[in-house]
């Protein structure tokens, strides 16, 4: 069930373009990271009781994780896929500016176009 999720999510990102696009997927995006972060939270309260060093350095470790597996599975592998989709450039490179830009590098490859004698899906 994951996988059609993420085929239509895929599909609807290469699927757009424009200014309108952008603005579009760059607030999705936004609201996707919160909705994907919330089971994490009770890890970070859990953690935060524990008292001492440990409690803090798990809190801070578990949100770490929690975060970088939403930029990755919601931003970089999406935008590299999109933009090898659309002929845009390396997916590693558009994979890297998803993880570190996040939503803005997902508006960023929902609007731009497909270079020409790309083949779209």
């Amino acid at each position: 069930m994951i996988a059609r999720w993420y085929a239509k999510y895929l599909d609807l990102l290469a699927a757009d373009r424009g200014v309108w696009a952008f603005f579009k997927w760059f607030v999705a995006g936004v609201v996707l990271q919160v909705v994907v972060m919330l089971p994490a939270l009770p890890l970070l309260a859990v953690s935060v009781m524990i008292e001492g060093d440990a409690g803090k350095y798990l809190a801070v470790a578990g949100f770490l994780a929690a975060f970088a597996a939403a930029r990755v599975f919601l931003f970089a592998l999406p935008c590299g896929a999109v933009a090898e989709r659309k002929g845009l450039g390396s997916r590693f490179g558009w994979g890297a500016g998803g993880f570190v830009f996040g939503q803005i590098a997902l508006g960023l490859v929902a609007a731009l176009p497909p270079k020409t004698g790309a083949a779209e899906s």
